[in-house]
């Protein structure tokens, strides 16, 4: 599966009210107590109450620690590494030392030099207790190559079309507009071999309903026109970051 960032900047749509903070906030100091207090469980337990209501990197931070205490790598790896994708830059580099495997090779194969331009070195990624891995072409300059036969997703229209479709669509919720809310909202979501928009999850909201909005437009996307390999369909997995302002 790949991984493509859109580099796109919309009018947005936010999530979290005063009200959900506030408890998310609670749940959180709970949890913190109870760490503390060393009852790794119970703290487990308030981490994922205040991530359900607010997802925030101390707080994937927190149930990580907890959940290393309690002997669970698996969880442990994969609460660092969203906090790290939270903005955390010490759970980014704890997630590439200790959750992590990589392996390098380099190939001989004129094929891959073929489809690869400037090709050096193929480096293969696992994360820890997940099965799939991921394979990276790499230039000298340790520079990620895309090959040539390779095509990513596209909006019906293109670009441009995307943009005028969230502007569209977005409805600044009044709550977020009230109380002055801006920012990036970070959104991940897969094209299906069909075209089909599925998997549409929030990874960095900003509250005020933005989240929700955000999730409601995008589920309300037409097909794309599938990513392709070699001419054949494939599965895209997208992260796009959409900014809400009010200028």
């Amino acid at each position: 599966m790949r991984n493509i960032i859109l580099i796109l900047a919309f009018i947005t749509i936010c999530t979290i009210s005063y009200a959900q903070k506030k408890e998310a906030n609670k749940n959180y100091e709970i949890g913190n107590s109870y760490f503390a207090a060393k009852d790794f469980q119970k703290a487990v337990e308030y981490y994922t109450l205040s991530i359900e209501k607010l997802p925030a990197a101390d707080a994937y931070f927190n149930r990580a620690l907890s959940y290393i205490k309690l002997f669970d790598s698996c969880n442990y790896c994969r609460d660092i590494h969203m906090a790290s994708l939270f903005g955390d830059m010490e759970a980014a580099d704890i997630y590439k030392k200790k959750c992590v495997l990589s392996d390098t090779i380099r190939s001989k194969a004129d094929s891959i030099k073929k489809e690869f331009p400037g090709y050096s070195y193929t480096l293969y990624t696992f994360q820890k207790c997940e099965i799939d891995k991921s394979t990276g072409y790499y230039n000298t300059k340790h520079e990620r190559l895309v090959s040539i036969y390779e095509k990513i997703p596209e909006f019906p229209g293109g670009e441009t079309a995307l943009a005028q479709f969230l502007g569209k669509n977005i409805v600044y919720p009044p709550i977020a507009w009230n109380k002055g809310i801006q920012g990036t909202i970070y959104i991940t979501f897969s094209i299906e071999k069909n075209g089909d928009v599925t998997n549409i999850k929030i990874l960095k909201g900003i509250g005020g309903g933005c989240d929700e909005e955000a999730l409601r437009v995008v589920s309300l996307m037409p097909k794309w026109k599938p990513g392709t390999r070699k001419g054949v369909p494939m599965r895209v997995q997208f992260n796009m970051p959409i900014r809400y302002t009010r200028n």
